[in-house]
């Protein structure tokens, strides 16, 4: 009985060590809700995500406003996490990267580069994939000025229908579409956004138990103010933010929602699959 006991509490060790890691903001493995799931959606979801990236990585590094917008919006955190769906991006940027995406010159451009490229129609994306999202785990390790020097952002996307237990590297891309592999060892030391899947949000790409068409007090993050700061290429990604999210209003999976679930049922009922309830407040 003794050995039985002993065996049951390294099992309950090891169950925490693995959920304290998946719960661990740096993690360059991001693993989205899908990441298990073997349907044609997800593997189209992968495809996608993939040429989305390439087209990002070249938009991002030749468009100073639609970098610093995304990086205002992710700093903003409109769910508690360094990210930004990427339906938040106005209608005018996403406008102008659909051309992008059409364009000859980014075939012609990814093409020496060796990358393979089928077009991707950017608002489809939004609508067949509200929870698709656009996040970078070291935000406030770089500024724009150190991600120029360390020779420009890479975009990365996370290989959605692949068993998360296999996934030890991510691929991404530079401006020039070459591919770069990131691993939790680089991962610090690569200025890289992720393209991967919301798990704070419904399917309809809105904060879990927000009952309104807006996700935050009345204001869609789409609509959010890109930050005006003057010296906003030297300062840290995170200081770009334009909005102070009320934590009320965070519905997040992280440790620190954990501690403010209101009972320990609550927190049971999370850890065995259910959606995690709504924060005190809204009990």
């Amino acid at each position: 009985m003794k050995r039985i006991l002993n065996y049951s509490r390294v099992f309950l060790l090891l169950a925490m060590a693995l959920w304290l890691n998946a719960c661990q903001d740096d993690n360059p493995v991001v693993q989205p809700s899908v990441s298990n799931d073997r349907s044609p959606n997800a593997t189209e979801l992968r495809k996608s995500a993939a040429d989305l990236a390439k087209v990002l990585a070249v938009d991002l590094n030749t468009n100073e406003f639609h970098r610093k917008e995304v990086f205002s919006k992710m700093a903003n955190r409109f769910d508690g996490d360094r990210d930004m769906l990427l339906s938040h991006l106005t209608d005018a940027s996403i406008a102008e990267v659909q051309q992008l995406a059409k364009s000859s010159s980014l075939k012609s451009k990814l093409a020496k580069g060796g990358a393979s490229y089928q077009e991707v129609d950017i608002q489809s994306l939004t609508m067949k994939y509200p929870k698709l999202q656009i996040m970078m785990p070291f935000l406030e390790n770089w500024t724009d000025t150190k991600i120029e020097q360390a020779g420009g952002l890479i975009v990365a996307y996370y290989p959605f229908s692949v068993d998360d237990r296999k996934v030890k590297e991510i691929t991404g891309y530079d401006q020039n579409g070459n591919e770069v592999k990131i691993t939790k060892e680089t991962a610090p030391k690569i200025p890289y956004v992720i393209l991967t899947e919301n798990e704070r949000t419904n399917d309809n790409g809105y904060l879990k138990y927000e009952s309104k068409a807006q996700s935050l007090q009345g204001s869609n993050p789409k609509y959010f103010d890109v930050s005006n700061r003057g010296d906003w290429q030297v300062v840290a990604l995170n200081e770009l933010q334009t909005v102070k999210v009320p934590e009320k209003n965070v519905a997040t999976t992280s440790g620190k929602f954990f501690k403010t679930l209101k009972s320990e049922a609550a927190l049971a009922s999370y850890s065995e699959g259910g959606d995690p309830p709504p924060p005190p407040n809204l009990i």
